[in-house]
């Protein structure tokens, strides 16, 4: 099958990643989360090593432990629902970002991307987690301090936002469900 071929079958799936990282930042805002990694990020962030580690490093290795091992491990080894096995692997990946600020956005990517694992393989869980950080550098890198509640009109506007972009994620991630099939090419 041609990469485009599997882009045009994951497209809803693909239109569920923007609206998900809006809904789990606002999400996350809303709570006003302790951010432990600030001081670390800030480091990475001011140099072109640390910017490589967040933006493509870091996916690839959390793509190779969660969805790869452990996922992947799970759905072949296990006659665990696969619904289960991905909100376990989901459920460790949020934790091992030992981050309250990232919880929240960590678990719900995490469903996400392994949604994206078992029914299209590593290459689109992969190639979403290096466009997701790659967003958050660009984004930190143009305003480090930004709150999106506060750009959008505050809590009533963010929680409205959250709600429909809930619905749209639930919607596209149904739609994309429904047009594939579980791959039996688990790498």
């Amino acid at each position: 099958m041609s990469f485009v071929h599997k882009i045009r079958k994951a497209r809803y799936g693909i239109l569920a990643v923007v609206p998900a990282i809006v809904m789990a930042t606002l999400f996350t805002e809303q709570f006003d989360l302790v951010d432990n990694a600030a001081p670390i990020i800030v480091q990475l962030m001011d140099n072109i090593w640390g910017i490589i580690l967040i933006t493509c490093l870091g996916p690839l290795l959390e793509e190779l432990i969660f969805r790869l091992a452990i996922l992947g491990g799970l759905l072949r080894w296990t006659p665990i629902n696969p619904w289960i096995s991905i909100i376990i692997s989901a459920f460790l990946f949020a934790l091992a970002h030992w981050n309250p600020a990232q919880t929240p956005v960590a678990m719900a990517m995490g469903i996400i991307l392994g949604t994206f694992y078992w029914r299209s393989g590593l290459w689109l869980s992969l190639s979403v987690h290096i466009f997701n950080n790659t967003l958050a550098a660009v984004e930190y890198r143009i305003s480090p301090n930004i709150c999106l509640t506060d750009r959008i009109g505050g809590p009533l506007t963010a929680w409205t936002l959250i709600i429909l972009c809930t619905v749209s994620v639930l919607y596209c991630m149904n739609k994309y469900i429904q047009e594939t099939k579980p791959t039996t090419d688990i790498q």
